[in-house]
C-alpha cells in the first residue's frame, strides 16, 4: 500500500509539473507573438507617419523653401 501512495504521488507530482510547464511554454509564446505584432504594427505606423510627413511638406512647399535662402534671411527668421 505504501508503494502504491509513492507511486500515485510521484506520478501526480510529475503530471502537475508538465501541465505547469506546457502553459509556461505557450505562455511565453503567446507573449513573443504579441511583442513581434507589436513591433510589427509600430514599424508600419512609422513608416505611414514619415510618408505623410512628406506628402505634407511637399504640398507645402516645405521642403525646398529654405534652398536659396541666404544667411541674412535665415537670421532673419532666427530673430522673429
Amino acid at each position: 500500500m505504501k508503494k502504491f501512495i509513492t507511486t500515485t504521488a510521484v506520478v501526480l507530482t510529475t503530471a502537475v509539473a508538465g501541465i505547469l510547464t506546457w502553459r509556461k511554454v505557450e505562455s511565453d509564446r503567446i507573449r513573443n507573438d504579441l511583442w513581434n505584432e507589436a513591433e510589427r504594427v509600430s514599424v508600419e505606423q512609422d513608416m505611414a507617419a514619415q510618408k505623410q510627413a512628406q506628402a505634407l511638406l511637399i504640398r507645402t512647399g516645405a521642403a525646398g523653401s529654405t534652398i536659396g535662402t541666404s544667411h541674412g534671411d535665415l537670421a532673419q527668421l532666427v530673430e522673429r
